[in-house]
Parts: C-alpha cells; sequence; structure tokens
C-alpha cells in the first residue's frame, strides 16, 4: 500500500473507531458532535496529527511515571490526547465539529480502545 493509502486507511479506521465507542461502548458519556457524517473523518484526522506530533512529547514527558507504574501509564497516555483534541477542538470550531467525553473513566476507555485498534489497524496495513 503507498503512504496516501496508509494514511487514508488509517484516517477511516480511527473514523469508525471513534463511531464505534460513541455508539457501543460509552454512549451518552462521548460523542463527536458535528453536521455530517464525516465529523469523524475531522476528529480522526486531527487525533492522528496529535499521534504524530504530540504523542512522543507526552511519551518522553511521562517516562518517570511510566517506569515507576512498570508501563501501567501508558494506558493514559490516549486519554491525554483525548482530553487535549476536545479542549483543542471547542477552542479553535473546526468546522463546527466538537467532541463531548464525560469523566476521567470515559477518557481512559476510550483511549485503551483506541490503542488496541491502533494496534491491529497496523498489524493489517
Amino acid at each position: 500500500m503507498s503512504f496516501i493509502g496508509k494514511f487514508l486507511f488509517h484516517i477511516a479506521a480511527t473514523a469508525v473507531v471513534f463511531w464505534a465507542i460513541e455508539t457501543y461502548v460509552l454512549p451518552g458519556q462521548f460523542s463527536v458532535v458535528g453536521q455530517h457524517w464525516w465529523a469523524y473523518g475531522v476528529v480522526a484526522f486531527i487525533f492522528g496529527l496529535l499521534n504524530f506530533w504530540i504523542k512522543p512529547l507526552v511519551k518522553l514527558a511521562m517516562l518517570p511515571i511510566n517506569i515507576i507504574t512498570l508501563g501501567f501509564a501508558s494506558l493514559a497516555i490516549n486519554g491525554i490526547l483525548l482530553f487535549m483534541m476536545q479542549y483543542g477542538l471547542q477552542m479553535y470550531d473546526v468546522y463546527g465539529v466538537t467532541l463531548s467525553v464525560e469523566g476521567i473513566l470515559s477518557y481512559l476507555i476510550a483511549g485503551a480502545i483506541l490503542g488496541v485498534a491502533h494496534t491491529v489497524v497496523h498489524w493489517i496495513s
């Protein structure tokens, strides 16, 4: 698969995971709010940018905590990225798309599901 094909596949897969989390896993606690179906694509694209640019910095900042907790703190990294994305979407109003997550546990559950889904997507592509 070419670079563009992998990129589009990852965005589409992440959009489907966001939809599945909203519909089946955390209904009422996790929602992507937008006027069209492509709101999931916008959220997936922004999450991909955060994964590419910000996630290595967050991992580096959390390294001492990750060592102390024997790797358990790495589960919280995607939850932290979700929080950053929610804050950024509310602040900058990207195409009228917002992300609403209620509660720390919802961040952790959604982050863990996104982490597992990204691992599977990387195995496939």
